[in-house]
C-alpha cells in the first residue's frame, strides 16, 4: 500500500474545500434535510472559514494520499484551536474523512496511526475526538483503537443539533 500524508498549505484551500464537501456529503447527506445540510457546507466549509483554519498555527490539515490520489483528509488542533477547552496536554483529531471509494483499504487506520505520531511529536499526552453518537461504525473503529468515551457535546448541522461522543486515548 503506497500511502502518505501531505500537509495542507494555504494554496491548497480550494482542493481542501472540494475534498471536505465531497467526503462530508458521502458520509452524512442522507442523514439531514437538504437545507440544513447545505447550510452547514456553506458556513463551516467555505473558502473563508477553511482559509482561516489553515492559517491558524494551532490547526494542521493533512491530505491522505493513496497511490498519488487524495483519498481523504484529517485535521489536528491544539491549544485554543480545539473545539472544546481541553488542556494543553491534549490534541484533537478532527474531521478524519475518506472518500467512499477508498474505505475498506485500511487508510483510516493509516491516518489514525499518523495522527498518533504527530501527537507524540507535539509532546501531547492525550488525543481526543468527537464522533456522532449515531455513527456506530466510526465509534467501533475508535474503540478498536483504544479510545474511550469521556463525555458528550453538541454538534450543529445547520439548525439541527446532534450529540457527539467525546472520546480520548492516553498516548
Amino acid at each position: 500500500m503506497h500511502c502518505e500524508i501531505k500537509k495542507v498549505e494555504p494554496k491548497d484551500v480550494t482542493m481542501l474545500r472540494k475534498v471536505s464537501i465531497k467526503t462530508f456529503r458521502e458520509t452524512y447527506e442522507e442523514d439531514y434535510q437538504p437545507h440544513l445540510f447545505n447550510q452547514y457546507l456553506e458556513e463551516e466549509l467555505s473558502i473563508e472559514k477553511l482559509t482561516e483554519e489553515i492559517q491558524n498555527p494551532n490547526s494542521i490539515f493533512y491530505f491522505i494520499v493513496y497511490q498519488a490520489h487524495i483519498a481523504g483528509y484529517f485535521k489536528m488542533n491544539i491549544e485554543d484551536a480545539q473545539t472544546e477547552p481541553f488542556s494543553s496536554e491534549y490534541v484533537e483529531l478532527q474531521r478524519l474523512y475518506l472518500f467512499k471509494q477508498y474505505q475498506g483499504l485500511k487508510l483510516g487506520q493509516f491516518a489514525f496511526e499518523q495522527a498518533i505520531q504527530i501527537a507524540k511529536t507535539l509532546n501531547k499526552k492525550r488525543l481526543w475526538l468527537g464522533v456522532w453518537s449515531e455513527n456506530t461504525s466510526a465509534i467501533a473503529f475508535y474503540k478498536k483503537q483504544g479510545l474511550i468515551k469521556v463525555g458528550e457535546h453538541a454538534f450543529k448541522v445547520g439548525e439541527q443539533v446532534d450529540i457527539d461522543w467525546m472520546m480520548e486515548l492516553r498516548l
